[in-house]
């Protein structure tokens, strides 16, 4: 019988086509961190599934089932990335040692004209967010609300920032 790591060296194009599906080639910067992923998740499927892969035709259809598992962690993983890296974009930043970043300073400012603005439980998402560096679902749990009320409540934030940058 085969073990998961024999298995993944004699397939490899199962977590290969999984990356590919999420339009990334090779020269992406993040292609060897999302093939490493990827493996790391067909491991996981093999040792949850435990499937006993006698035939060619029974590990064929293990690799059909895991590539599709892998390929929507991936794009899971991928999504939350975008979210994180767009909340990110937020967070007001100390100046540089070498110099000032007006960027940062500019958004700063409007963090700080927009919280008054801001309900208290958006203001409190806030400030875990970059004070204590929390995921949503560790807010989610520090304020005994849904992981799906942090992520509105996020979206909610971003929209009035985004609203406060255009000029009336």
């Amino acid at each position: 019988m085969m073990t998961g790591y024999a298995l993944l060296l004699a397939n490899p194009a199962v977590v290969r086509w999984a990356v590919k599906q999420l339009g990334l080639t090779p020269q992406a910067a993040d292609y060897d961190d999302y093939v490493s992923l990827g493996e790391a998740r067909y491991l996981y499927y093999f040792d949850r599934m435990q499937p006993p892969l006698k035939t060619p035709q029974q590990q064929a259809k293990f690799n059909r089932d895991a590539a599709w598992r892998i390929y929507r962690d991936l794009n899971k993983h991928r999504l939350r990335e975008k979210r994180r890296g767009s909340l990110e974009q937020l967070a007001p930043q100390p100046p540089v040692a070498t110099g000032v970043d007006t960027t940062r300073l500019e958004v700063a400012e409007a963090l700080v004209d927009l919280w008054p603005k801001l309900t208290p439980q958006a203001q409190a998402v806030l400030q875990l967010r970059f004070d204590s560096q929390l995921t949503n679902r560790e807010i989610a749990a520090r304020l005994k609300i849904s992981v799906q009320r942090v992520w509105q409540l996020t979206q909610q934030i971003q929209q009035a920032y985004q609203r406060g940058l255009t000029p009336d």
